[in-house]
């Protein structure tokens, strides 16, 4: 590599270095922003954050674990056509996330080939399902309010995505 080329890697290895505290950090802060007065459950609000921070961080072909799905049709393809996966609580969840995130946060994009406000039922229906099979009580709450707040949040996700999208070019370095 030439000496221009590593100064240049030297230069924004500390402003685009992050670690997942930082990931956090960031959708924590924009989901604040976008939730304004609205009174939100906090557990709630931490889950929906970590469910923005895991799906940026989580390359699309992992080997461990389930890839997540980059459009509605892998959803149908993973979660609802195979029955026999819907009476697993942790399955279920992670389908009501990956829902959560691309009829959220990539909601604009789906719009224009998917029913998003039907996908907006399923991630609801997923969440409830994975409140009627989760044996942690603390859990099953959760999974209860997710279910209930689905579109709220799918919302809510969409306007931090548009908010991020008109800020894209605001880099802010501490």
């Amino acid at each position: 590599m030439s000496k221009e080329g590593e100064f240049m890697n030297h230069l924004f290895q500390g402003l685009l270095a992050v670690d997942h505290t930082d990931v956090f950090n960031f959708f924590a802060s924009g989901l604040k922003d976008e939730i304004g007065e609205r009174n939100i459950r906090r557990d709630e609000f931490f889950y929906v954050v970590s469910v923005l921070a895991n799906f940026a961080q989580v390359p699309r072909y992992c080997e461990e674990g389930m890839p997540i799905s980059c459009n509605f049709s892998e959803i149908f393809d993973r979660f609802i056509i195979p029955t026999d996966l819907l009476i697993d609580a942790e399955i279920l969840e992670d389908a009501g996330a990956q829902t959560l995130f691309l009829a959220g946060f990539f909601r604009d994009q789906m719009k224009h080939r998917h029913n998003v406000l039907w996908y907006d039922e399923i991630g609801q229906s997923f969440y409830d399902k994975a409140c009627q099979y989760e044996k942690d009580y603390q859990r099953r709450i959760l999974f209860n309010h997710m279910a209930e707040s689905f579109k709220v949040w799918a919302i809510i996700c969409r306007n931090l995505s548009r908010s991020l999208r008109d800020r894209r070019y605001i880099l802010k370095y501490q």
